[in-house]
């Protein structure tokens, strides 16, 4: 990326990053890998940069099971919250991955199947 943006050891920043960032995105085979991780109000990537994707992989299969998944969800909620409350305001990460969601929707489901199975038992 550096590189790409032909600078020395720093990101953009400053008040010339619009252009650095638009410059980056003038190269057809940046626009083709990351055009869609960096949205700007204006089109072309031009004007105030209003979100950026980082991806990112975890070592486990997408395939695994809820129980199995879990944990690994549970620290990357505790991660996320950590960072959306160090951030600056207005600033925030979410988490978005259809495997977190499934998991979010299974857990939910789950824990709705013991509560109700805990009150029915109760009675």
């Amino acid at each position: 990326f550096n590189t790409s943006m032909n600078m020395i050891d720093v990101f953009p920043s400053g008040s010339h990053v619009h252009e650095q960032v638009q410059r980056f995105f003038d190269n057809e085979g940046n626009a083709a890998l990351y055009g869609t991780d960096v949205g700007t109000l204006g089109s072309g990537h031009t004007g105030r940069i209003d979100y950026v994707r980082i991806r990112l992989r975890i070592n486990a299969l997408q395939t695994a099971g809820t129980v199995a998944l879990e944990p690994y969800y549970k620290k990357w909620s505790t991660f996320l919250g950590q960072v959306n409350e160090a951030a600056p305001r207005g600033v925030r990460a979410l988490m978005v991955s259809k495997v977190w969601t499934r998991l979010d929707v299974e857990l939910g489901i789950l824990n709705s199947m013991f509560i109700m199975i805990a009150l029915a038992m109760s009675v």
